[in-house]
């Protein structure tokens, strides 16, 4: 329990040092809404905060990496 929670603060601390929350890119999809971006967006983080919990693969997950996996790409603000 201690390491799993470790884990994630650990986690969360580097994504807001490396600017997960960074206005100069945003998300896209082709075709995506609001509502389809914030459920995989949602789904992305609460795999991550799972990640290494019993039943569930002691993989490494990145937030970048399970939306890229949806389908989304990272694009420059100014391209929108």
């Amino acid at each position: 329990m201690f390491n799993t929670l470790v884990w994630v603060v650990l986690s969360l601390l580097l994504c807001s040092f490396a600017g997960c929350s960074s206005t100069s890119v945003k998300w896209y999809r082709p075709g995506a809404t609001a509502t389809s971006f914030s459920s995989d967006k949602e789904a992305c983080q609460r795999a991550l905060l799972g990640a290494g919990e019993s039943g569930m693969p002691k993989q490494v997950y990145t937030f970048e990496g399970c939306m890229e996996r949806k389908g989304w790409q990272q694009v420059p603000a100014s391209a929108q």
